[in-house]
């Protein structure tokens, strides 16, 4: 249902620059529905799928992703002043969304290795930091800040889930805030997003016009 919802609201939001730009209202909404077939497939496949047999492939999917991320830097598609997608033909595609399904399979089998190593500095935080830390850069080149974000809330979570004293994670916690608000402040456009966010009225027609017109139609029953 959550689908069928979503790629209507994809066909509401995209008819007319379809129309516009491929004289199709349709083309955006037949490729979405074919990504959405596609998932429904590879969930299926998920399901009967032995998950003991991921330990094996962490490190290969991780290289994989790790192949794709740089060549997005090299390669990749440019929009929007951002350097995200790998086109073949007609078909694009973000190496970013596999990173999150990667790092969760690579960082699970890592952590499980671990043991009680986890605890210490140097078998546990110091490694999951480079870790971290190599894919966040090749995400920020691109830059994608918000998969970023996603993908160190993740990691954390599992990191803690593991087992790791207080001390690691007050350090984690610490190092991502003072990243955060580093990586906010060095882009002038994310610190007014940010700002727009918090308050919209001060950007009616820029950053802010989203947010006013999501609040309007939320005031009127409903876009």
């Amino acid at each position: 249902m959550l689908t069928i919802t979503g790629l209507v609201a994809v066909y509401s939001a995209s008819f007319v620059i379809g129309l516009a730009q491929f004289s199709d209202s349709h083309h955006f909404i037949i490729r979405q529905a074919m990504w959405a077939v596609l998932g429904a497939l590879l969930l299926l496949a998920a399901m009967r799928f032995d998950y003991h047999l991921l330990r094996r492939l962490a490190v290969p999917f991780m290289a994989l992703t790790l192949m794709l991320l740089l060549f997005t830097l090299i390669v990749g598609t440019e929009a929007g002043g951002a350097q995200r997608w790998l086109t073949f033909g007609g078909l694009s595609l973000q190496p970013a969304e596999f990173t999150k399904l990667s790092i969760i399979v690579y960082l699970a089998a890592w952590l499980n290795s671990r043991g009680d190593d986890l605890r210490s500095f140097e078998q546990g935080l110091l490694p999951f930091i480079v870790i971290i830390s190599a894919i966040g850069l090749l995400l920020m080149l691109q830059p994608d800040l918000g998969t970023t974000g996603i993908i160190i809330v993740i990691t954390i979570t599992m990191f803690w889930a593991a087992g790791a004293t207080f001390l690691q994670m007050s350090a984690l916690f610490l190092s991502g805030g003072i990243a955060a608000v580093s990586l906010t402040l060095i882009e002038g456009y994310r610190l007014d997003r940010l700002s727009a966010f918090v308050n919209a009225e001060s950007d009616p027609l820029g950053n802010g016009f989203q947010t006013l017109q999501a609040m309007i139609a939320l005031g009127n029953g409903g876009p």
